[in-house]
């Protein structure tokens, strides 16, 4: 009788090579049912170089035993002399398991060299199952017995760290990614400034894909190969370790907003990881978020990965022994206030230089939104650069083979087939509109409308995992659906302060609730909705932070009494990946309120869109009046005013006695004080507030930078010139 444990869900997982071992798979599966366990295999018939899930690794998570199938095609996979390419997962597999401390027993089927079980796993007393019913009795007997755990010996000094390195890449990874797809990347030379000095040629022993890690052979590559391979890239990688094989180990990963970026990042990190765990020479992997560095302070990587980590990695980063794998330039913002200069920087340029600083023998990998590095006006020294490409049609008609309904709506519509080549709203659509039939033909009416078109698919999303986990047994959601979203807009909205990125903390939600703050982020967690990642939480994308924020910034934009919301609402939408954003801003640019008019000016300068320079132009030529509502408030505040410094006055007049012509003197002075204030705000002020319209127009004008801008701003001046403008 297995031993109980109710955090278990599988008595066994079964490790095998896809190549010869299914048949041997699915028989210890039939086997394993019968005799009453629960086991687990993976049935999946994907290319392990595109699995960009945990669903393997929480399955072994979730398994009291680990059974490893020893086939003949294993060989390939662990004799350094071949160098042919892995083709399963039984490797990482076992490393995983091993990190897990789950007891592994290897089965040794027939014509696999009874001498060549693989050194992960040499250390233990595997089954001989030459004849089947006889190896799965004894099998059987260790599995009642009580297998134990028999550790590998490692002497990385970093092991720990690697492992739980390992699991948090896994969470990412089973949180993040909702369906399986293949990318492919092409090289993108001008975005990178290759250093002029060759590094080393080496053996780069880092893939999920591209080439073996324990395989691989040492090549003797000469500098010359390596400049000529290089400067040839082909046309199109299969895969993105074949990229970074090809760069030499540093690269520049750039994509659309949902290209996948970070889930390719992540995955890649995966098998590095599972490579130094294997051979502690492989380099050492050191993987961080961009958004969290001190761009006012501009620690050094390898002070900022050590304070991060509490490990000291400046060692291994000066010897050229790491794999710094840098997600989210563009999480850091456009331009910062320096603390101590006051003049503004791009903290994007300063990351760059810090890079650029590392020793050249270290591997990088910095991944970053197209539109965003393209603004910084500096380029990253690294070798290469790539960028996901987005689905061809073949791929979309493979990936919904079996969804006829959807991709029948996806074929008749070119602005919903366009979405869908991008691979986050692709797996989301699909998740959310799997099996819906007719539903999801009536996604073609929202085909001029792409906004609309993202939240109705991020909705029902949002509404198919609820709705999902709500059925479980024992399901735990005390927050409603409503509820649920309502809390999460606004998180989505605080979180677009530019130094946050997409994350929020507990306070942020504390602030619109007095329930269980911890209960709300188990839910959400649950629900695939947000990480956990350096005690803060992120949405599992940007686009689903953007969808959830998008709505609460148009409310708070269009607020009545809140002047302080108002403002953040503006600053806010520029970091929103939303054409919608520039409707709005345009929709409140005759905001009675001129810190809110000059904030909303500003926004639209920093977005850019060409959209709003008409707009723009209008208030430089006719700004905004400020209108009888605007007076009649000011009035009302200035006779308050008035009637306050009157009751003060009277109050001092009676407490000190002066003679009647003193007296006489101050009422006078206060009252011509009063007169001039009077004049200053109705007559000075408006004035003024045109002025600084006009000023904050231009400034827009030119950062927008367009031919029709650059026309209305030389239309502003002319005018001027000639006394023609009010």
């Amino acid at each position: 009788m297995m031993t109980d444990q109710p955090s278990l869900e599988y008595d066994v997982f079964i490790s095998y090579a896809r190549a010869d071992g299914r048949d041997e798979a699915d028989r210890l599966y039939q086997e394993f049912d019968g005799a009453g366990l629960k086991a687990w295999r993976d049935e999946r018939s994907i290319d392990p170089y595109q699995d960009f899930s945990g669903e393997i690794e929480i399955a072994i998570e979730k398994s009291q035993y680990v059974v490893v199938c020893l086939t003949p095609s294993l060989l390939a996979h662990y004799d350094d002399r071949t160098g042919k390419r892995k083709d399963s997962f039984v490797r990482r597999e076992i490393i995983y398991a091993q990190g897990c401390e789950k007891p592994i027993i290897p089965l040794v089927f027939p014509d696999f060299p009874k001498g060549k079980v693989p050194t992960l796993i040499n250390h233990l007393t595997w089954l001989d199952f030459d004849h089947f019913a006889e190896g799965f009795a004894k099998l059987m007997a260790r599995l009642r017995k009580g297998e134990k755990y028999q550790a590998r010996h490692s002497d990385d000094p970093y092991y720990d760290y690697l492992v739980a390195l390992q699991k948090s890449i896994v969470r990412f990874l089973d949180s993040t990614v909702f369906t399986l797809l293949a990318l492919h990347t092409a090289p993108t030379p001008d975005a990178v400034n290759a250093p002029p000095r060759e590094v080393k040629a080496r053996n780069l022993p880092m893939s999920f894909g591209g080439f073996d890690f324990a395989a691989l052979p040492v090549k003797k590559t000469t500098v010359a190969t390596v400049e000529e391979a290089v400067q040839n890239p082909p046309a199109i990688f299969n895969d993105f370790p074949a990229a970074f094989e090809h760069y030499g180990g540093r690269v520049l990963l750039l994509g659309e907003p949902g290209a996948g970026k970070t889930t390719t990042l992540m995955a890649y990190a995966r098998e590095a990881v599972a490579a130094r765990l294997e051979n502690a020479d492989f380099p050492l992997p050191l993987l961080a978020r961009i958004m969290y560095w001190d761009a006012q302070q501009q620690p050094p990587l390898a002070k900022w990965l050590s304070t991060m980590s509490g490990l000291d990695f400046n060692d291994e980063i000066l010897a050229g022994r790491t794999l710094l794998l840098l997600d989210g330039l563009d999480e850091l913002g456009s331009e910062l206030e320096d603390a101590k200069t006051k003049v503004p920087f791009d903290p994007r340029q300063r990351f760059i230089e810090v890079v650029n600083a590392v020793p050249s023998g270290n591997q990088v990998l910095v991944s970053c939104r197209i539109k965003d590095y393209g603004s910084i006006g500096e380029k990253v020294a690294l070798k290469g650069a790539v960028t996901l490409q987005p689905l061809d049609d073949a791929q979309l008609t493979e990936y919904l083979h079996d969804e006829p309904a959807l991709y029948a709506a996806i074929r008749a519509d070119e602005g919903l087939r366009e979405m869908s080549r991008t691979p986050l709203l692709l797996s989301i659509l699909t998740y959310a509109y799997r099996g819906m039939g007719d539903k999801a033909r009536q996604l073609e009416n929202l085909k001029d409308s792409p906004g609309e078109l993202r939240d109705k698919i991020w909705n029902a999303y949002i509404r198919r995992r609820y709705k999902h986990e709500k059925c479980k047994p024992n399901a735990d959601l005390p927050f409603g659906l409503w509820k649920m979203v309502k809390i999460l807009r606004f998180a989505a909205m605080v979180s677009t302060k530019e130094f946050v990125g997409n994350a929020f903390d507990n306070y942020d939600i504390e602030r619109k609730i007095i329930d269980d703050t911890d209960a709300f982020i188990k839910q959400i967690t649950s629900l695939h909705l947000i990480t956990v990642e350096q005690h803060r939480y992120h949405f599992v994308h940007l686009l689903l932070r953007d969808y959830l924020a998008l709505d609460s910034l148009k409310d708070a934009i269009n607020s009545s009494i809140d002047l302080t919301t108002r403002l953040y609402a503006a600053q806010g939408l520029v970091n929103v990946s939303d054409s919608r954003r520039v409707d709005i801003l345009i929709q409140n640019l005759n905001d009675p309120i001129l810190i809110v008019r000059l904030a909303i000016l500003d926004s639209l300068g920093q977005i850019g869109d060409s959209r709003a320079v008409s707009s723009i132009i209008r208030v430089l030529h006719f700004p905004y009046n400020e209108g009888l509502r605007w007076y009649i408030n000011v009035i009302l505040r200035f006779f308050i005013i008035i009637l306050i410094l009157m009751i003060l006055l009277n109050i001092l007049l009676e407490l000190v006695q002066f003679s009647y012509r003193i007296e006489l003197l101050i009422r006078c002075i206060m009252s011509l004080i009063i007169l001039l204030f009077t004049c200053f705000i109705i007559i000075v002020g408006p004035a003024m507030r045109r002025r600084m319209t006009r000023s904050s127009a231009i400034r827009s004008l030119a950062q927008i930078a367009t031919p029709e801008a650059s026309a209305g701003i030389e239309e502003w001046k002319h005018k001027r010139k000639k006394g023609e403008s009010g």
